[in-house]
């Protein structure tokens, strides 16, 4: 079954507005987010009915009626002083109370009826109008194109605050085409979560009866019966009036009428909703409160009431997209236009596809020149920053490739940075490309410290293994273990060196002590001399065979026990040597590792929308080993900056801390402070 269109009706004096009428049909019936259909009758098309009759049925099956009114009144329909066709039209659209009415004056209010030449009637129209509606005014000196953007950008926006939702997210096939789901912190799913009350017999009486109210009024915006959905949900908020998602939906609904006294009325909710959201502690409700209360405002053109709303609003949550749209745009309506850029910047930083409703905001397209700067710069920028995170990228990949030059099944992929028509992206694709790529650097950062690890880990040599400070520290004392057992050896030598010394001196004295005895044979051979003499060459005999049988043999085994020694020395030697050999290369690696990292944090980290982590403030839910972007000047967290792990900060010495601001890092455990280690984010 075809799904019926939203229809907006087209209201003017016959024969004003023809290009204005003509494109916004053109745009209108142009939109693919949503089913709109442009109902304009000034199409010169015969028909057998009255025309009041064609044009009230038109008006009737119509969800936007779009009044444009210039400097005159045009004539009755019924007698020539009578009401004119676009009045009676306007009756139509008012009496009709579920209709969107969103009046365009050319000129002012006050300038038109001020004139001399103003038609009573439409000074009286007038008068009722800024009574009744919150009128725009629309600016003769513009093109017909730039005004009916202007009524285009509105007609969406309402549509989509009372039918679908706010602005835009990533979802849809384009990229840069937005889509029709909305971007509000409370989201209509809230809405249908409590319509579902209805069926739970649990649920308290009063709330029961509420959530009967809430699905009645989703079935009415189903039907496009906005009216019907507001009484409803008056209904459920009279039974709950300190729930907050009923409030702020009920609020939405009146402002988004174009009613005067529904936007008042919607504001007064709205900044209820606001306390009640306060007294809950929860700032985020407060915000998008607020930001409601700025728009009821705005649209009632109380411009300080509205900026002063919307400055609240982003006070309560600085970091928050929607908050510095909202300020920035009412910065813009005040005509402060450098303001309203620096928060429009901050936004898109903070989600790229604020984008969209930057350049369909007429807040910022009215600012002109200014506005088209403001695009010019914020593209240099976003090449600028993402072609960083694209050369970081390439050179990791490079670095892989030569870490892992021996294949070992690792491929790096294809870089991000290679994709083609990388220079006729947008600034979202690009942001969202420089995304991909930054996910894709960390997991090759990642991988490549696995490597780094395995290498100091797989070193072994002479039996020690392991690139760490204890192997080099048990190298080194087994090498002095060798050097005791050579200085030992040299004691034992020089103390057998005496002892032979003791009996080669004995020997001597023998000998001398034997040529005497020779000597006294010859003068009286007795036999008494001759048994000495012979006792005296045997001792001689004896004493020479000792020292020239055992010197050789302590000599030879003390020369082969030092030389074993000595061999054993050199083998240590050899150790330490490759070693520090592995050290220095593994060094290098690190040093290009860790200078790789740094220029990766510098590039990726800067911005929430690039980076490959999120804050971690934005997720309440940490687990042990998640990777978490840090701001350096968090309070209650403890930090480990060190970029290497322990077993290898020896290779490397200082100077690994980190060199940026914001920087990468692991949550370890929850506690008293909670602990990120930074080497844990990339050391495996």
């Amino acid at each position: 079954m075809a799904v019926r269109k939203l229809q907006v009706f087209l209201a003017s004096r016959f024969g004003d507005f023809p290009d204005e009428r003509l494109a916004l049909v053109t745009r209108l019936n142009a939109v693919k987010e949503i089913a709109v259909e442009a109902i304009d009758l000034n199409d010169n098309l015969p028909n057998e009915r009255p025309p009041i009759e064609r044009c009230y049925e038109a008006i009737d099956q119509a969800e936007v009626f779009v009044l444009l009114i210039g400097m005159t009144y045009g004539e009755g329909v019924y007698r020539p002083d009578g009401e004119s066709y676009t009045h009676l039209e306007y009756r139509r659209a008012l009496d009709d109370r579920s209709k969107i009415i969103l009046p365009y004056v050319s000129g002012s209010i006050a300038e038109i009826t001020r004139r001399t030449d103003c038609h009573p009637r439409l000074r009286e129209w007038l008068r009722d109008i800024s009574k009744k509606q919150c009128a725009a005014r629309l600016d003769p000196a513009l093109s017909a194109e730039r005004n009916a953007s202007i009524i285009f950008e509105v007609v969406l926006s309402r549509l989509w605050e009372i039918y679908i939702g706010a602005v835009p997210d990533e979802d849809g096939d384009d990229d840069d085409a937005p889509s029709s789901s909305e971007d509000s912190p409370i989201k209509r799913k809230e809405l249908n979560n409590y319509a579902k009350m209805a069926v739970d017999r649990k649920t308290p009486p009063l709330r029961h009866m509420a959530a009967n109210h809430v699905k009645e009024a989703l079935d009415a915006l189903q039907l496009k019966l906005p009216q019907i959905a507001i009484q409803h949900l008056r209904a459920a908020v009279d039974l709950v009036p300190l729930d907050v998602v009923l409030s702020y939906w009920l609020a939405r609904l009146l402002i988004a009428t174009g009613r005067r006294a529904e936007c008042v009325q919607g504001r007064t909710i709205a900044l209820r909703c606001a306390r009640i959201a306060a007294r809950q502690e929860n700032k985020m409700r407060q915000m998008v409160a607020m930001i409601l209360a700025a728009r009821a405002n705005e649209r009632l053109e109380e411009r300080e009431l509205a900026l002063e709303a919307a400055q609240e609003a982003h006070d309560l949550i600085p970091q928050h997209s929607f908050a510095k749209l909202e300020v920035g745009r009412q910065h813009a309506l005040s005509g402060q236009g450098s303001t309203a850029f620096k928060f429009a910047e901050q936004a898109f930083w903070l989600r790229a596809e604020s984008i969209h409703q930057i350049e369909r905001d007429d807040a910022y397209r009215s600012l002109g020149g200014d506005f088209d700067k403001f695009r010019d710069d914020l593209g240099a920028k976003v090449r600028s920053e993402t072609e960083a995170v694209f050369d970081v990228e390439l050179a990791v990949v490079d670095y892989a490739r030569e870490l892992h030059s021996d294949g070992a099944g690792f491929t790096p992929g294809d870089a991000f940075a290679d994709l083609p028509d990388r220079e006729s992206l947008s600034s979202l694709k690009r942001v969202r490309r420089a995304h991909d790529a930054a996910r894709h650097t960390l997991d090759l950062l990642r991988r490549c410290s696995k490597q780094i690890v395995a290498e100091a880990d797989a070193f072994k040599s002479h039996g020690f293994r392991r690139l760490r400070q204890e192997t080099l520290d048990a190298i080194e004392q087994a090498r002095e273990v060798e050097r005791g057992k050579i200085a030992d050896a040299a004691i034992r030598t020089a103390r057998a060196r005496k002892r032979l010394q003791v009996v080669a001196t004995l020997g001597g004295a023998l000998m001398t002590l034997a040529l005497i005895a020779a000597a006294l044979v010859q003068r009286d051979p007795d036999w008494k001399i001759g048994l000495l003499l012979s006792a005296a060459v045997v001792v001689i005999a004896v004493t020479s065979v000792a020292v020239w049988t055992v010197w050789p043999r302590s000599s030879a085994s003390r020369d082969d026990s030092r030389a074993h020694t000595s061999k054993v020395l050199d083998a240590y030697d050899e150790a330490a040597t490759a070693f520090h050999d592995a050290v220095d290369a593994l060094r290098e690696r690190i040093i290009r590792f860790s200078a790789l990292v740094h220029r990766f944090e510098k590039a990726a980290a800067h911005r929430v929308e690039i980076s490959p982590a999120g804050t971690i403030f934005r997720d309440k839910h940490k687990h042990a080993g998640d990777i978490f972007r840090l701001d350096g000047k968090a309070e209650g967290i403890r930090f480990e900056p060190d970029l290497l792990s322990v077993d290898l900060q020896f290779i490397t010495g200082d100077g690994f801390a980190p060199k940026t601001t914001y920087w990468f890092a692991c949550y370890m455990g929850r506690g008293d402070p909670e602990v990120y280690s930074r080497s844990s984010a990339y050391i495996a």
